[in-house]
């Protein structure tokens, strides 16, 4: 058994099952069988005399025996990036957020109605008489004072501002950035870390 390369069409065959093995396909050891087919995986080049030419980037594409940048499929590749890195730093954001309000340990319908906690705090805070249906039924259900919970509920809801408003001029300021970037070097530097204010 033998296996060949063709360099023309960048294809191994192996007579013990092409029947017919091109003219253009040279004799190959193991060695370079794997060698070849770990560097076509990676998106090299082999050549006529069988040298690997490594693919600079994903952008790059063979013409006339060397490497040529595409420009469309470069600024494609660079857009996507930029997409990748701006679901990087939305996530991040919402780990953070996740931590810090320990939403990871709430089911959802809970983590749902502090919208409804927070509007009702506030006017309560603002005025003892408001209507707070939903923190005197979750007060009711816990057996603890109203007062108690709507105070509590208050303070969260202010606490949640700060600590949302504080993330949001992060995750802003960095997809700034991104946005702003004008090449690949530019968006790798781009570095972002959620931590609490100094």
């Amino acid at each position: 058994m033998s296996i060949y390369f063709d360099y023309v069409i960048q294809t191994f065959f192996d007579d013990s099952i092409h029947e017919t093995v091109p003219q253009t396909a040279q004799t190959i050891t193991a060695e370079q069988h794997q060698a070849f087919l770990n560097a076509l995986n990676q998106g090299a080049y082999i050549t006529q005399d069988l040298q690997i030419v490594p693919r600079p980037s994903t952008a790059h594409v063979w013409q006339n025996g060397k490497w040529h940048l595409d420009k469309q499929a470069q600024q494609a590749a660079f857009q996507a990036a930029k997409t990748a890195k701006l679901a990087e730093l939305n996530a991040a954001a919402q780990r953070y957020i996740n931590r810090k309000a320990g939403v990871d340990n709430l089911p959802d319908f809970e983590v749902q109605t502090w919208a409804i906690q927070a509007i009702e705090a506030k006017a309560w805070h603002n005025d003892k008489n408001a209507d707070t249906p939903t923190l005197d039924g979750i007060a009711a259900a816990r057996g603890i004072k109203p007062d108690t919970l709507k105070q509590k509920a208050y303070e969260k809801a202010i606490a949640f501002e700060a600590l949302a408003a504080h993330t949001v001029g992060i995750r802003q300021a960095v997809e700034t950035l991104i946005k702003k970037a004008k090449d690949l070097e530019e968006l790798n530097a781009i570095e972002f870390d959620f931590r609490d204010e100094a």
